[in-house]
């Protein structure tokens, strides 16, 4: 029919304040699994999101996810940057990277080789942590260490 209107609805990880306007994503730190949502959930105290996104499956500031996606406080001695990063330890103290199980605990060097851990390294990273996919460099180990930390 002539002057006919054609509407249609906002997906999930979007949303729209009111009908005459276009969808939006919702921002970081939201997130919205509703169609035609008017707005969109800020996600609870440790998680985070990324942008239009359906959940918050991402770990906030000061917080790092476990191997079963839950989202922790950042341990002692470490820094946690969220999203998909463990804690990265301080210089004076390293991490076992066997497992991911073992990512929040961080132990204090005895001897002078843990330098901290370097940030741009995808060995930090949830699904590849564990020793086989980081460099000595990566483990936070100064140049030359060997043998016991």
């Amino acid at each position: 029919a002539s002057g006919a209107v054609s509407c249609s609805v906002c997906e999930p990880g979007t949303y729209s304040t009111d009908a005459n306007t276009v969808c939006g994503n919702c921002s970081a730190g939201t997130y919205n699994y509703y169609p035609a949502a008017s707005s969109c959930i800020t996600c609870s105290e440790g998680a985070s999101s990324s942008i239009g996104s359906l959940a918050c499956d991402l770990a906030a500031l000061d917080y790092y996810l476990t191997s079963d996606g839950d989202k922790m406080s950042c341990p002692k001695h470490a820094t946690c940057f969220g999203g998909e990063l463990t804690p990265i330890p301080e210089s004076g103290y390293w991490v076992n990277h066997r497992d991911h199980e073992f990512a929040g605990e961080i132990f204090k060097c005895a001897r002078n080789t843990c330098k901290g851990g370097n940030r741009n390294s995808s060995c930090w990273m949830r699904k590849q942590f564990n020793a086989s996919a980081c460099t000595n460099a990566d483990l936070q180990c100064t140049k030359g260490a060997s043998g016991p930390i």
